[in-house]
């Protein structure tokens, strides 16, 4: 099923990790300005703790996928994404 929450997940993770790619591609040659510098620091930082926070998200929906009875494969997401 294409509409599940666990490929949802999976969306957001690959969109993170493809943002942190780019910003880090663009931002890569933008040392010489010191506030360019730091934007695309701050924005790489934002952007992998989210990484980071979707890996953890997937874990724990895999985690309540294995141990609770109902199917949560389906339905809002809005425990996620708090």
């Amino acid at each position: 099923m294409l509409r599940s929450n666990l490929h949802s997940i999976h969306k957001h993770l690959a969109v993170a990790l493809f943002l942190s790619q780019l910003v880090f591609v663009i931002g890569i040659n933008q040392t010489e300005n010191p506030f360019l510098c730091t934007v695309v620091a701050i924005l790489l930082h934002y952007i992998y703790m989210s990484t980071f926070a979707w890996t953890l998200v997937e874990s724990l929906h895999v985690y309540r996928m294995l141990t609770e009875v109902r199917n949560i494969d389906t339905g809002p997401m809005r425990f996620y994404y708090v």
